[in-house]
């Protein structure tokens, strides 16, 4: 069981029903890249368009795949400086369910943790995930928790009873996960 504590909602306003974009799509289903090979080239003025219409634009040629391979394995080398043992080979390891925190997107549309007010929310969420069998949760701790979120969600003028879905009610820690 987890309990979570999201660092900020996006979602459209209560009567009206938000639909993402659709964007562009490439021959294996990813959101189109540009490749620039300088700022004036044909191709920018395309990746400005795309831009202007859907609010991001991939850049696909950025690093070199000797830096793609040196920055992710500066990401591995930070990841590992928290672990106790190198993680980065052992996919056993990998466990989404351990207590920490993740950040979640869909790579359909823009992404970050800032608020978004517009109603083309970016659907990325940051998620701190604190077991509830953990023995620091008490109730009281998980009820402070809660008491929190609903505040921080009837503030925005949602309602957690019927603006949540389940899943939503199971993610801001509002309703117990079953095993």
């Amino acid at each position: 069981t987890v309990i979570n504590t999201i660092s900020w909602i996006f979602m459209a306003t209560t009567t009206e029903k938000f639909q993402p974009p659709t964007v562009p799509r490439d021959s294996e289903g990813f959101v189109k890249s540009f490749n620039l090979s300088s700022y004036d080239c044909p191709e920018a003025d395309d990746a400005c368009a795309f831009f202007d219409q859907y609010g991001f634009v991939v850049i696909a040629n950025v690093f070199t795949p000797k830096q793609c391979a040196e920055t992710i394995s500066d990401i591995w080398n930070v990841v590992e400086s928290f672990a106790e043992q190198s993680i980065r080979n052992d996919e056993n390891l990998w466990d989404a369910h351990r207590a920490g925190s993740a950040i979640l997107w869909d790579q359909r549309t823009m992404h970050g943790s800032r608020a978004n007010s517009s109603l083309r929310p970016r659907y990325a969420q940051f998620f701190k995930m604190f077991p509830a069998e953990h023995p620091a949760m008490t109730e009281k701790r998980a009820e402070n928790r809660r008491n929190g979120i609903l505040a921080k969600l009837r503030a925005v003028n949602i309602n957690p009873e019927t603006d949540l879905s389940f899943l939503g009610q199971k993610l801001f820690g509002l309703e117990q996960w079953s095993d």
